[in-house]
């Protein structure tokens, strides 16, 4: 009688065994459920404007310049082909005035050489063109805006003026940047020679350094600047940014990531 249990227990046990996966296999899938629909519930809102990580400091007018932090905004979206060559060409010369869009805003910041705020500017440049739905939803600016903005030569002498007191120029892909601001000084009339000397840091190249986003062959590929600024300071947290001006959104951004970055 007692070998007959047995046989029947080892002949169910496979069963049992089985049944106990299955259900412990369903019990761990609910509750990954659970936890992403958690995780998703942790994104942080960082808005730009009044957030305690961009008001390190109040303005220093006495300091000494160091740091000059760029941004750029066009009239119209950039195309896939001209941001690809922004990459690999260092001379305006090389590009056509053609290919890319005029300039509408340009922002930037100036930092001593603790990284602490000394001002921030961002002007608006006069430009009877429209711009697009999309572009405008990206910037929220209007097309209003543009008609009652300041003159091109103007914002490029004050901007210059800026580059000669620095000496470290800042941007998120800071080529086509420079580039933006070369072509558009050249529209004008002005030199080109106001960044020889200066060293340059571009912190979409950092981002590649640093090796966090890779492609299925596993090369490291360059960040969007909220990516790296998400990296920099939130790590796997989701993150939405809240912002009223796009471009000083980004000068502050970058101003951000170059505090956390490690640049020798």
């Amino acid at each position: 009688m007692l070998l007959r249990a047995c046989y029947l227990l080892s002949c169910l046990l496979p069963f049992v065994l089985l049944a106990y996966l299955i259900v412990r296999y369903y019990h761990n899938k609910k509750t990954q459920g659970q936890v992403a629909k958690e995780d998703s519930l942790l994104a942080i809102e960082v808005d730009i404007d009044t957030s305690p990580l961009f008001q390190l400091s109040k303005e220093r007018s006495q300091a000494q310049p160091y740091y000059l932090v760029i941004d750029t905004e066009a009239v119209d979206l950039v195309d896939n082909d001209i941001f690809e060559a922004s990459l690999l060409s260092k001379e305006a010369e090389t590009l056509s005035h053609k290919l890319y869009p005029p300039i509408v805003v340009l922002s930037y910041q100036v930092l001593d050489e603790e990284k602490n705020l000394i001002r921030e500017l961002s002007h608006i440049i006069y430009h009877q063109t429209e711009m697009s739905e999309e572009v405008r939803k990206i910037n929220l600016l209007r097309n209003e805006d543009l008609l009652q903005g300041e003159e091109l030569v103007e914002v490029l002498e004050t901007f210059i003026n800026e580059v000669a007191r620095a000496k470290v120029l800042v941007a998120h892909n800071l080529n086509f940047h420079l580039n933006s601001i070369f072509l558009a000084c050249q529209s004008v009339g002005l030199e080109l020679d106001f960044t020889e000397g200066k060293e340059k840091i571009c912190t979409m190249e950092q981002g590649q350094a640093l090796g966090f986003k890779r492609n299925r062959q596993g090369q490291a590929l360059y960040p969007k600047l909220s990516e790296l600024f998400r990296y920099l300071y939130f790590r796997k947290f989701a993150m939405t940014l809240k912002y009223q001006n796009k471009s000083l959104r980004d000068v502050r951004l970058v101003s951000s990531c170059l505090r956390k970055l490690k640049i020798n």
